[in-house]
């Protein structure tokens, strides 16, 4: 079974204590106490049903001015103190019963004749699973649209950074990414680091492969289908409101009245079709006119169906999707994907 790299492993730190200070002895003088603790096995232990961790704290070094014997030693847990068991707290040597899977936290208090005062501390991890618990996991996360809007390209983001090299690993982060195309699929930039964009001008499904590489040389895979779609957005109209200003008013009865009779342009013919018959004739704007002032029925729906202050809201209309008209939304009414022109 591999074991962790002691180096590594940030939580075997064995942290050493250390105070100076000056007791009495002649000036100048240098006289301080230094402690340190270490743990076996550890730092990380596989955990079945209990498990005994050996503290050893007996390596205690004083300053060259003094020669202070040591008066006491004192072990406690610092963290999760009630999921484990210090057989002897007062020497400098002792067994630990851990009972629970967890992170654990040791600190030894070393008090010497002089005053001194020095103190070191030691982590255990233990984990029900040593070789599981070392094995890196690759994660890809997808940002942006992918759909194509009109024909337009359109990038999106892939992010690794979620990726990991297990909970206790030879390396606390990852030492490559190396992303791939798969199958003609566009080629991500750049194609290592935590994080790429893609670029899309073709709909299609396309698959990226993402390599993570822990410290110790393992590594671990994830991949991800980008669905690519084209998306063509359709004009939106309103009956009645023929120039698009989100109101169904006079003007809107003009500009159908000077199509008829003199030629005015006609943005689109549908939005005119009051009563939605053909061809495009006089009853149209007189059905408009009867409604805003006479309260005649109202236009053909897609319509307003009110029209106080010869105002209306979108959700008088339904659910406008797609683009815009004279940056208003519109109902669709078979314009298609640009303007009616009739």
């Amino acid at each position: 079974m591999r074991r962790a790299s002691p180096f590594l492993l940030v939580t075997w730190f064995a942290v050493v204590g250390l105070v100076a200070v000056d007791r009495g002895h002649a000036a100048g003088g240098r006289c301080w106490l230094r402690a340190s603790a270490e743990v076996s096995p550890g730092p990380m232990v596989e955990f079945e049903e209990s498990l005994v961790v050996r503290l050893d704290g007996s390596a205690i070094t004083f300053g060259p001015d003094c020669d202070d014997p040591v008066l006491s030693f004192s072990w406690r847990a610092d963290l999760r103190p009630n999921a484990t068991t210090i057989v002897d707290p007062t020497s400098p040597t002792t067994d630990v019963q851990i009972h629970k899977t967890g992170t654990f936290i040791f600190i030894l208090d070393v008090t010497g004749e002089g005053g001194n005062i020095a103190s070191a501390n030691v982590w255990v991890e233990t984990v029900p699973d040593l070789e599981a618990a070392c094995t890196p996991v690759a994660v890809i996360e997808q940002s942006g649209s992918a759909l194509l809007p009109n024909g337009e390209p359109q990038t999106i983001n892939l992010s690794g950074a979620g990726s990991h090299s297990g909970l206790w690993c030879d390396a606390l982060t990852l030492r490559s990414f190396l992303w791939e195309g798969l199958d003609g699929a566009p080629a991500p930039e750049p194609t290592t680091g935590p994080d790429v964009s893609v670029t899309f001008d073709t709909p299609g499904d396309y698959t990226y492969r993402l390599t993570v590489e822990s410290g110790d040389g393992d590594q671990a895979t994830d991949e991800v289908t980008v669905p690519v779609r084209a998306f063509e957005s359709p004009v939106r109209i309103v009956r009645g409101d023929v120039n698009a200003d989100r109101q169904a008013d006079i003007p809107d009865a003009i500009i159908i009245l000077s199509h008829l009779f003199q030629g005015g342009p006609m943005e689109c013919a549908n939005a005119a079709n009051i009563n939605s018959t053909d061809p495009l004739d006089i009853s149209d704007p007189i059905r408009l006119l009867m409604w805003l002032f006479q309260g005649g029925p109202p236009p053909d729906p897609p319509a307003v169906t009110s029209h106080e202050g010869s105002h209306y809201s979108l959700e008088d209309c339904g659910s406008p999707v797609g683009r815009s008209v004279n940056g208003l939304e519109q109902l669709d009414l078979g314009c298609g994907s640009s303007p009616c022109l009739e």
